[in-house]
């Protein structure tokens, strides 16, 4: 039994197999074993792909996928929290390889769903520095280092590249065959820095913004050229980024960061929660990234400034930049406030700055000096230059 995987779209292998199940007449699929368990109470389901007549069949490559049901936990049930930990543990340590381990903490911590690699990273221990300083006494821990491109790795000389797909390898048709290659092209024959490297583009990781969600061109450079292209297999590049003969490194980030997208209708009460709930907030006015005069919205802004919280002002508009000073509403809140502006900074990029700045200091003064600071070339125009 096949099913057509370019209709039916899953991330998880155990709902391939219960649709591909579903129609065939034995019930089983040739290439692929299923075994069920549990492990501490949790529900565990092992899926291997044998062969290409599995793979072709679940539209998922010959290998491992292990799937465990949360139920317990999110039923409330004793011990939950403790067994699903011990649960997850043991399922991630039988897929680990022997050895020294890098953990890379890959997404946009500005998307809920996307965010699990750097926060995984923030919570991981990193013990590779540890076992170096004192080997006999940390002899017992497996060696692992970890890195969180963008605001955590700085002036670094050798290229960072990210890439993906918009289609999974195994599909016909696929971009990633070409976008990795292009990926290793540019790793060996680039600059320095983080770039995102999709489509036969090199962006800069400070402006990239993923603009198309099916297309290949999945990515954008929002207000700052494209550093390079790649064209069969020629790196044509046209910006280079500065660097220092060795990278700064950084471990601090606060996630105590929100972002609130204005929408007609909003409500004073929502800013207030969330001004309330973080340590930063970055808003996306209307326009060049004004604030509505109506319902006392400043006055949450206020409020929130002079409690200490770090708030950006930013616009929704992808392209060109804020400008508060614009209209009335705008410019008085920034001459009498204490308030930051993204100016031609990526929504994205705004976030994950304050993260960093508020991982390092709570003072305005410091906060506003950091923030102007352009880091990989984030933001090129800001008041006073």
């Amino acid at each position: 039994m096949t099913i057509d995987m370019s209709t039916t779209r899953t991330d998880l292998a155990l709902e391939s197999v219960q649709a591909a199940c579903s129609g065939a007449e034995t019930g089983t699929i040739s290439g692929v074993r299923s075994r069920e368990r549990t492990r501490e109470g949790y529900a565990v389901t092992d899926i291997r792909v044998e062969d290409e007549d599995g793979a072709q069949a679940l539209g998922k490559p010959v290998g491992r996928y292990v799937t465990v049901d949360l139920g317990p936990y999110f039923r409330r049930e004793a011990d939950y929290f403790d067994r699903g930990v011990r649960c997850l543990a043991g399922e991630l340590a039988a897929l680990l390889p022997e050895g020294p381990v890098l953990a890379a903490g890959l997404g946009n911590r500005a998307m809920t769903c996307d965010a699990v690699g750097p926060a995984s990273i923030d919570n991981l221990l990193v013990t590779r520095h540890m076992i170096r300083a004192m080997p006999r006494q940390f002899a017992d821990f497996r060696p692992v280092a970890a890195v969180c491109p963008g605001y955590l790795i700085q002036d670094c000389p050798k290229p960072i590249v990210l890439t993906g797909a918009q289609k999974p390898i195994w599909y016909d048709g696929t971009d990633s065959k070409r976008n990795l290659t292009d990926a290793f092209l540019y790793a060996c024959r680039g600059c320095g820095g983080v770039q995102i490297v999709f489509n036969g583009k090199v962006i800069l990781g400070t402006r990239a913004r993923k603009t198309f969600s099916k297309s290949f061109q999945a990515f954008s450079s929002v207000n700052y050229p494209e550093l390079a292209l790649i064209q069969d297999e020629r790196l044509l590049q046209y910006i280079t980024t500065g660097s220092r003969p060795a990278p700064r490194f950084y471990d601090a980030l606060d996630g105590s960061v929100g972002l609130l997208k204005l929408i007609p209708g909003t409500r004073r009460e929502l800013l207030a929660f969330m001004a309330d709930h973080y340590d930063g907030l970055v808003i996306e006015g209307f326009g060049v990234g004004g604030l509505p005069e109506y319902d006392g919205f400043y006055d949450v802004v206020r409020q929130a400034a002079e409690a200490g919280k770090l708030i950006v002002m930013t616009t929704q508009v992808p392209n060109e930049g804020s400008d508060l000073t614009v209209y009335h509403v705008g410019g008085h809140l920034k001459h009498t406030l204490q308030v930051l502006e993204a100016y031609d900074m990526t929504t994205e990029s705004a976030v994950c700055k304050l993260m960093w700045i508020l991982g390092q200091t709570r003072d305005f003064a410091q906060a506003e000096k950091l923030f102007y600071t352009p880091v990989s070339r984030d933001i090129l125009r800001f008041s006073g230059e």
